[in-house]
């Protein structure tokens, strides 16, 4: 019985690390992220330092209206793609 539930142990302690995915590692451009829109990269100089950055550019290019959805520190530029999506649907209003 207690070789039983040792077998037993050692086979629930190895099962998670068998069926675990390796995590995923991006590198500081998070090339390889699977954004919900195109991304384009803007490079500029700003206080003598080459700078990238990164942006989604939805919508009608010759829109009179624009409106910009800013993300950071808290949550990535996918916590938009909803709000995207919806505004995407609406008439041309904005």
């Amino acid at each position: 019985m207690k070789k039983c539930f040792s077998m037993l142990v050692v086979v629930f302690m190895l099962t998670p690390q068998v069926f675990a995915q390796s995590a995923v590692k991006y590198n500081k451009e998070l090339d390889g992220f699977d954004y919900p829109f195109d991304v384009e990269t803007f490079k500029f100089n700003s206080q003598n330092q080459e700078l990238n950055m990164r942006y989604m550019d939805v919508g009608a290019k010759d829109a009179e209206k624009v409106i910009v959805l800013l993300h950071g520190k808290n949550f990535a530029g996918y916590y938009w793609e909803q709000v995207t999506q919806d505004l995407l649907k609406r008439p041309r209003s904005f």
